[in-house]
């Protein structure tokens, strides 16, 4: 079985690699399987090459992660300062985080945008954005899983502002794991991956304001936490179903 997570790539374009390209593309046409991450992958998969690829929901957690978060989790620095509203993951240009720095400064709140940049450009434009704010925070930097969680944990809410993206999203799989409360634009596959989580808001893709008045009413109410979803559970539990669904779908589709 094929496991492909992008359809298209992050940005919503095609690789810059020809070669990359060809050998996805006659992967999905040869292989006997192929398991996408939601419903909005498979649909634009069979769009683009007429294949119906088997789906499920992008897991949190691996057995692997949690056993190696277990065995790190007594490094955790102790942390510094008031919390914050979170971007995280990799720093590109459709994670939309300049709508978030836009959004901080109207609503007058602290942001923290933690993760590895991955084009140079898009990051200057936004420490541009982000100059002569003392409660904007970029850091550039790759995380560990326990930072990863951490950061998510010490965090007021979530804030997940892309402005294009068709796969489902780490940072927002793992929020809702963690039970956080979630501020997401309304991309179709970003809805998908969110679908039955009572823990999260919804904001019209680039509006500023209306990310800002959901900031100002995440302080207003001090609501952070949410309910995790069922993907949260540990693991390694007797009742842990986190992968129960993808091996569904694999079974199934095998």
């Amino acid at each position: 079985m094929l496991v492909l997570h992008n359809v298209v790539e992050h940005d919503g374009l095609r690789s810059s690699n020809p070669v990359v390209d060809w050998i996805r593309l006659r992967s999905v046409r040869k292989f006997p399987s192929v398991l996408v991450h939601g419903r909005t992958q498979q649909r634009l998969l069979a769009t683009q090459v007429g294949r119906v690829a088997a789906w499920s929901d992008l897991p949190a957690d691996s057995y692997a992660e949690w056993l190696w978060c277990q065995e790190k989790s007594g490094d955790r620095a102790t942390r510094v300062g008031p919390p914050a509203f979170l971007c995280l993951g990799e720093i590109r240009a459709n994670k939309g985080i300049e709508t978030a720095i836009g959004a901080a400064r109207l609503a007058g709140v602290r942001l923290s945008v933690r993760g590895k940049g991955v084009d140079e450009p898009y990051l200057a434009e936004l420490r541009r954005l982000a100059a002569n704010s003392k409660d904007i925070a970029i850091v550039d930097s790759f995380m560990s899983p326990v930072e990863f969680s951490d950061e998510i944990d010490a965090s007021l809410a979530l804030v997940i502002p892309y402005t294009s993206f068709e796969a489902q999203s780490g940072p927002l799989a793992k929020g809702m794991a963690r039970g956080k409360w979630i501020l997401s634009s309304q991309l179709p596959s970003l809805m998908d991956q969110a679908k039955g989580y009572p823990s999260i808001s919804f904001f019209g893709v680039g509006d500023e304001e209306a990310l800002a008045e959901l900031m100002r009413s995440v302080v207003e109410s001090g609501t952070t936490q949410g309910r995790p979803s069922r993907s949260g559970q540990d693991p390694a539990g007797s009742d842990g179903d986190a992968w129960d669904a993808t091996i569904e779908a694999v079974l199934t589709d095998g």
